[in-house]
């Protein structure tokens, strides 16, 4: 009972620990997508918001390919690629 209640303690960690990372990464998010919004290349989202070009071009191409998601899920979605090491940021 006790090892059961401990996973689930940790599992339960382990889910805010990622909401929260998604929750900081929404805020740049947003701003991309703005940029986004306003047809801004790659570059001149980078440059204006003092980002790697490559990271902020991956970005605008998750809210590209996911149109109505929100900017929680489109970092999580980044997370989940970073997580597993198909892109850095």
């Amino acid at each position: 009972m006790c090892q059961a209640l401990e996973e689930l303690f940790e599992e339960k960690l382990n889910e805010r620990e990622i909401r929260g990372k998604a929750e900081g990464k929404a805020e740049i998010v947003a701003q991309i997508r703005k940029k986004y919004q306003k047809n801004k290349t790659p570059s001149e989202a980078a440059e204006a918001l003092e980002l790697e070009e490559a990271y902020v071009a991956g970005i605008m191409n998750l809210i590209q390919a996911n149109p109505e998601a929100d900017d929680i899920f489109i970092a999580a979605l980044l997370l989940a690629r970073t997580s597993s090491g198909l892109e850095s940021g």
